[in-house]
């Protein structure tokens, strides 16, 4: 075979529609694909006129009209290019692209895999069906037939014999890539994070990691929380530690420091009384009822009572009385020291053979009901009915 293929020309800067979509998967035949040698893009019918023939030819890109004949070529081990099937359907409307390409690979096995004394042709095409699929297209057709893969040029119809022996091979890929029409991923750069993250993410591993290691320059990457109360910028590579953060209650009694994106549980509060003989630890945040407090009266009833609430207590009334004796023939007149246990009020009196009492406070009359306490001197003077027997008043009342 008299051709000898050329370097692969530059990859487009700004491709457009199936050009775009052709380069990305040119661009993960590159990387995912280890035993071709030349990935060619979109490839159109060459005229040979003395020849009266067609054959594939490639566009230099190079800013000039000229063009690559790419006719196989025994001295390399494998080669691909892609052929438009037919036009693309737009939909604008509806904002969907779908591009439909065939993409033919010529190989010479023994270059390709010197080990292998076998037809391996199909473990080939399974691996490049793996890429395709990673790049979203849907194959319709996949075909081996000689008289079918090279069928769009009448040179190497002619040639079919020579270019597809033992121990070269050939095989042609039939499929769709549906996609939306005003594709924000960017045009295809090789050394591009921002226009190859999608597509690298979706390839298989081995061939992702490949690619990963190939790109630099990669767009810096921005760092922020769920309100966008925090932002940083990182740049490709980098490590960023998250500053902590801090946790303070609502009166800033607690504080703590704590790293960022981690999972926090706030420690439980202790409730507790004055003299700690009631102590609960309680969740943080959580509202709490206090037990109700037992208020325990002097005559031993119980009663329940809302805690943390002050409590009046109701005086205990209890009835007391004085009770002053005149003797026989004694003159009513009497004083007294009020001690302990005979103070109280005193609202009603019961007169035994005396009448027009009157009573004196510290030397002040006075007139019932009586308050006395304790140390007040008490006098009381009256007139006896009957000086032959004893008189008596007793006054009565409460404390």
């Amino acid at each position: 075979m008299g051709i000898t293929l050329p370097t692969v020309p530059a990859y487009y800067a700004s491709p457009k529609l199936e050009y775009k979509i052709a380069q990305n998967i040119q661009v993960a035949f590159d990387s995912g694909l280890g035993w071709l040698d030349r990935s060619y893009h979109i490839a159109r019918v060459g005229i040979d006129a003395s020849q009266k023939s067609t054959y594939p030819q490639i566009y230099k890109n190079d800013g000039s009209k000229e063009h690559f004949d790419i006719r196989p070529d025994s001295s390399i081990g494998a080669y691909s290019f892609f052929e438009i099937d037919r036009p693309f359907v737009a939909n604008k409307y509806e904002n969907t692209l779908s591009c439909f390409f065939n993409v033919i690979f010529w190989c010479n096995l023994e270059l390709v895999d010197p080990a292998k004394a076998y037809d391996y042709t199909s473990e080939l095409i399974s691996e490049v069906l793996d890429v395709l699929a990673s790049q979203g297209a849907i194959v319709t057709e996949t075909e081996t037939r000689p008289e079918n893969i090279f069928n769009n040029y009448s040179s190497l119809q002619q040639e079919l014999k020579q270019h597809l022996m033992r121990s070269y091979s050939g095989f042609k890929i039939t499929f769709e890539v549906p996609t939306t029409l005003n594709d924000t991923c960017g045009d295809v750069v090789i050394d591009s994070c921002e226009q190859n993250v999608a597509r690298i993410n979706a390839l298989p591993t081995s061939v992702k990691n490949c690619v990963i290691a190939a790109i630099s320059d990669c767009l810096d990457a921005t760092v922020e929380n769920s309100d966008s109360s925090y932002t940083a910028s990182v740049p490709s590579g980098d490590t960023l530690v998250l500053p902590d953060i801090d946790i303070v209650n609502s009166n800033s009694s607690f504080t703590t420091t704590h790293p960022a994106a981690k999972d926090y549980t706030i420690p439980n509060l202790t409730l507790s009384n004055s003299d700690s003989s009631y102590s609960e630890s309680i969740p943080s945040a959580l509202n709490k009822t206090l037990s109700d407090i037992q208020v325990t009266d002097s005559d031993g009833t119980v009663s329940a009572y809302p805690a943390k609430k002050n409590y009046v207590c109701t005086p205990q009334v209890k009835s007391t009385f004085l009770n002053f004796v005149f003797g026989i023939g004694a003159t009513a007149d009497f004083t007294t020291t009020i001690v302990s246990g005979e103070e109280g009020v005193y609202t009603a009196n019961t007169l035994t053979n005396i009448s027009s009492p009157v009573y004196y406070k510290n030397a002040a009359v006075v007139t019932l009901p009586i308050t006395l306490v304790v140390s007040d001197v008490f006098r009381i003077t009256g007139t006896i009915t009957n000086t032959a027997i004893e008189a008596r008043v007793k006054l009565t009342g409460t404390y």
